[in-house]
């Protein structure tokens, strides 16, 4: 289990960044993108397969790790379990990871206090090689045209 003490940043304090959390969170985040990407499921369907015998690719470079991937399948946590991860990490079990659970149906958002709402910012670094491009993604996210396609998934905009 990873602690993370998070500061109360409505308090206005000072806390230090704990380095060790920012990387442990970045792992966690980036297993999260790689879930929205569904590489997870695409690679159990390729294993499946792999093991069936119905994909061409023998023991070697490729088979092997394919073979080990499925022999430490019991080791891994299911989608369920990861997803539940990810939301008590940031802080969140939002309508965004609602949607995409298979056989769930999201009616609306969680009334008053289970309600739990997360603030998306963006920003362009300094030493950015794209920053126009950058500016465009940015100014697309908070347009008309996506508010449509985010509120399909769960997101919510004012």
């Amino acid at each position: 289990m990873i602690d993370i003490d998070l500061p109360d940043l409505d308090a206005g304090t000072e806390a230090d960044i704990i380095a060790d959390n920012v990387r442990a969170l970045s792992m966690i985040y980036f297993s999260a993108m790689l879930e929205e990407l569904k590489y997870f499921a695409v690679m159990d369907k390729v294993v499946d397969q792999f093991m069936s015998g119905a994909l061409p690719v023998k023991r070697g470079s490729a088979g092997d790790p394919l073979y080990q991937y499925h022999r430490n399948a019991q080791n891994r946590i299911n989608e369920y379990e990861r997803r539940g991860l990810y939301a008590r990490s940031f802080g969140v079990a939002q309508g965004s990871e609602i949607v995409p659970v298979e056989g769930a149906e999201l009616l609306g958002p969680l009334p008053g206090e289970f309600a739990s709402t997360t603030i998306f910012t963006a920003g362009i670094g300094a030493p950015s090689k794209v920053v126009e491009e950058a500016k465009s993604l940015i100014q697309f996210l908070g347009g008309p045209v996506a508010r449509p396609l985010l509120k399909a998934k769960g997101f919510q905009s004012e």
